[in-house]
Parts: C-alpha cells; sequence; structure tokens
C-alpha cells in the first residue's frame, strides 16, 4: 500500500507539475489543436490551480506513505537556547489564487505568494521578562492590473498588498515585530504585571476558559472583534504601549493604551500609524461539575488624527474632503459564553 501511495503521488507531482507549467514554459502546443479546448484549458489560469493543487495533494500523499509511524505521544521538542534566552521561530508561507470578480479590463485572475519568517529572542527572570522578535514578510509576483476603474476598485488581496506596497509586484522588509518587557510582581504584588514596548494583543483573549469547548467557541467567535494582530495576512500588526494586568481572585483586570504599528497589508512594519487607543476590561469565569461560564465587560476609546484621508460615510464627497477634524469613537460592551 505504501509503495502504491508514492506511485500514485509521484504521477499527480508530474502531471500536476506539467500542467500548470505548461503556460510558463516555452513548449509548441500545436499538436493539442485537433482537440477541442485543450489547448485553451493549458493556457488558462484553472489549469494552473489545478495542476498546482494535483502536484501538492501528491506530494501530500508521497510524504504520508514515506512517513515512518508516529508514537502516540511524542516527546516535545526541547526548545533552542542561548544561555538562558530562548530561541525561537517559524516560516509561514502560502500560495494565493484569486479567480472570482469580472471586471474588466483590470485583470481579475492572477496568483502570488506571500510567506512570513520570524525570528524571537527572550528571557524570564523572577522580577521581569523580556521578548525581541524580528519579522521579514516577502511578497512575491504581485498583480500590477487588478485595480477596476470605479466602484469595482481592488480586486482581491493582491490589489490590496500590491496598493499598500507602493505599487511594486515584489515587496520584503525586516523589522521588529515584538520588543518589550513585562514587569512582574509590582509594589510586592504577584498578580500585577505591566508590559511596555511592541507587542501583540487580541482582545477577548485576556482569560483562556479551562472548558474546553468555550474557549473554541471564544477564539473563534469572540477574540480580536475590535483589536487584533490581522495575522491572516501576510504581515500582521503590533501595538506600542503599555499594558497592565491585575488579578484579583477569579476575574481578571487589563487596561491598555497603545498605538497601532504599520504592516498588515504593508511590508514595511517600523513606523506607526496616526491612531491610538485605550481599552480596558474586566473577565472571569466560572466552572462547576454541570454548568460553565465566561464573562468580560470592557470600554475601548479610539482617536484617529490622520489628516488628508478622505471619510467613509454618506455625506457628499466635497463635504467629506473638507472634514479635516479627528475622529473619536467610545465603545462599550460584553460577552457571556455558557
Amino acid at each position: 500500500m505504501r509503495g502504491f501511495l508514492i506511485f500514485l503521488g509521484l504521477l499527480l507531482v508530474l502531471g500536476g507539475g506539467a500542467v500548470a507549467g505548461a503556460q510558463y514554459a516555452n513548449l509548441d502546443l500545436s499538436m493539442l489543436d485537433s482537440v477541442a479546448g485543450a489547448k485553451e484549458f493549458l493556457l488558462s489560469p484553472v489549469a494552473l490551480y489545478a495542476g498546482g493543487g494535483a502536484a501538492g495533494f501528491g506530494l501530500l500523499l508521497m510524504i504520508i506513505a514515506a512517513a515512518d509511524v508516529v508514537p502516540a505521544q511524542p516527546k516535545p521538542p526541547e526548545p533552542l537556547k542561548l544561555g538562558s534566552v530562548v530561541v525561537q521561530g517559524s516560516i509561514r508561507t502560502r500560495m494565493e489564487g484569486w479567480n472570482w470578480f469580472d471586471a474588466d479590463p483590470a485583470d481579475s485572475s492572477y496568483a502570488f505568494s506571500g510567506t512570513l519568517l520570524r525570528l524571537s529572542f527572550g528571557q524570564s527572570r523572577r522580577g521581569f521578562d523580556w521578548l525581541f522578535e524580528l519579522a521579514a514578510p516577502i511578497l512575491l509576483g504581485l498583480p500590477d492590473n487588478a485595480i477596476a476603474p470605479g466602484a469595482a476598485g481592488l480586486l482581491g488581496m493582491g490589489a490590496n498588498y500590491f496598493t499598500a506596497n507602493d505599487r511594486h509586484r515584489n515587496s520584503a522588509m525586516v523589522f521588529p515585530k515584538q520588543a518589550y518587557i513585562r514587569l512582574k510582581g509590582l509594589f510586592g504584588d504577584d498578580t500585577r504585571t505591566l508590559r511596555m514596548g511592541r507587542f501583540e494583543f487580541l482582545d477577548g483573549t485576556e482569560i483562556t476558559p479551562k472548558n474546553a469547548s468555550l474557549a473554541a467557541l471564544k477564539k473563534d467567535r469572540i477574540t480580536q472583534r475590535l483589536l487584533g494582530n490581522f495575522g491572516w495576512t501576510h504581515v500582521g500588526r503590533s501595538f506600542d504601549g503599555m499594558h497592565f494586568v491585575q488579578n484579583v481572585g477569579k476575574a481578571s483586570l487589563h487596561v491598555m493604551g497603545a498605538i497601532p504599528t504599520r504592516g498588515v497589508f504593508q511590508t514595511d512594519g517600523w513606523g506607526w500609524v496616526r491612531t491610538g487607543f485605550g481599552y480596558a476590561s474586566l473577565n472571569g469565569q466560572h466552572n462547576g461539575k454541570v454548568h460553565s461560564g465566561d464573562w468580560r465587560i470592557f470600554g475601548l476609546y479610539y482617536h484617529d488624527f490622520r489628516h488628508g484621508v478622505v471619510k467613509t460615510d454618506n455625506r457628499a464627497l466635497g463635504l467629506r474632503q473638507a472634514d479635516q477634524a479627528n475622529i473619536r469613537i467610545p465603545s462599550f460592551g460584553g460577552h457571556y459564553l455558557h
């Protein structure tokens, strides 16, 4: 069975790669003129996605077939350390293919790749801990003709990345993703911490429910509804500021003030976005034999002091262009999971 899977995977890799690469290689396809639609198919984006998908599936079959049997409970790998400093890293890459919109004369069918490399150094001491992390987003092959005139505008994420990076088809940058120090045991109280510097934060993750079902529901439906790191993009976002935590019994108080960094679609994550916010939340949970619950009440104050950016509302364009006032938005809310 293992040999059959390897053979099938090899056929899919070779066949899928040939189909996907036909439109990039300088091949004479005149032999297919007698087969209706064959030549057009091999030169279409559908062939690229189908061939690439088949090749990827074939590679997966080969990996599964060749892999050794994994023990039921493998021992977690030991972290890499330089003395007492923990070194961690990750590489995430994916290929995106877009073929959804229809807005001639713009090109609504394209593919590009995005990769995010992260490398961090951290240390935990009795009275404090610190973390320094570098990020390197790499975008290749962004579409340069995926912006339609009029209301259609940007056709997919590729167009967003292209316009955010000065209309360059390829873009990369290295910047500090996180760089903070966290003071522990403030004023002799072990339940107090203060984090200062650049860090990531997702609202709704202040505490994690012990109940697995509530934890999954909170992660998928509650977290980062207002504040988040845009982890689904190829760049992400951090915050420069302070984050205070006070645990009182089963409750946890969080107070935060910060300025968002650049990033999200822009590979240059060094600077700031000219906005700021203050956030405070009180969180808690209860766990019983029959029922469990998770709750939060919060307040958020958002201040946007960017000038030259046209506001998005239903007023006439001339009025919105003339309005250079700052935007201030207070928000209050909460949740209860049961």
